[in-house]
């Protein structure tokens, strides 16, 4: 997982990996503390392949309103530069897992 603060690093990280998801959280949500190892965990041990981008708002917020980022947690998936899916607030990890799935899968 790496941690991103500007929009050039961003765009160089989602262009040079065929599945990119993203994680915007916020220093204060607690719940995006929890979340954040559990999601490390699961695209480190079943989409070995994908990279994980780690967004904090508050240390780049021009960044996440660029990418219409208005809530904590916001998860992002791009699938050869291109959105395929966005989750906001509340989801299970099967639920992420499924949407992963969906374009993984087909790549590799």
């Amino acid at each position: 997982m790496k941690e991103v603060a500007n929009l050039g690093e961003f765009n160089s990280y989602v262009a040079a990996s065929p599945v990119t998801i993203v994680y915007f959280s916020t220093e204060t949500c607690n719940v995006c503390k929890v979340a954040l190892p559990k999601i490390n965990e699961l695209v480190n041990s079943t989409f070995p392949k994908a990279e994980l981008l780690h967004i904090i708002v508050e240390r780049a917020p021009e960044l996440a309103a660029q990418k219409g980022v208005y809530t904590a947690s916001t998860l992002i998936v791009y699938f050869e530069g291109k959105e395929a899916a966005r989750k906001g607030g509340a989801f299970s990890l099967s639920e992420l897992k499924h949407i992963i799935d969906r374009g993984y899968g087909f790549l590799y």
